[in-house]
C-alpha cells in the first residue's frame, strides 16, 4: 500500500483530524509514518517545532511510537 496524505500545506487541522494513511513508498523497507511540524514552509530555512501528544509524550529524532 502506498502513503496517502489528507491534508495540503497550510492547512488547519484539529485534535482527532486524519492526516495521513501509512504505507510503504520511496526508499523504505516497511511501512511508515514520518511526519515534521516546523516553523516556515521554505525547507532551508525552517527550524522543527517539538509537538507533544494527547498522552503528554513528547518524541524525538528516532524514536518509534
Amino acid at each position: 500500500m502506498r502513503s496517502l496524505l489528507n491534508v495540503a500545506i497550510g492547512e488547519k487541522i484539529r485534535q482527532g483530524d486524519l492526516i495521513g494513511k501509512c504505507g510503504n513508498s520511496g526508499n523504505s523497507s516497511e511501512p511508515h509514518l514520518q511526519f515534521q511540524v516546523m516553523n516556515s514552509s521554505k525547507i532551508d530555512e525552517c527550524v522543527s517545532l517539538k509537538i507533544k501528544f494527547s498522552n503528554g509524550r513528547s518524541p524525538i529524532k528516532g524514536d518509534s511510537i
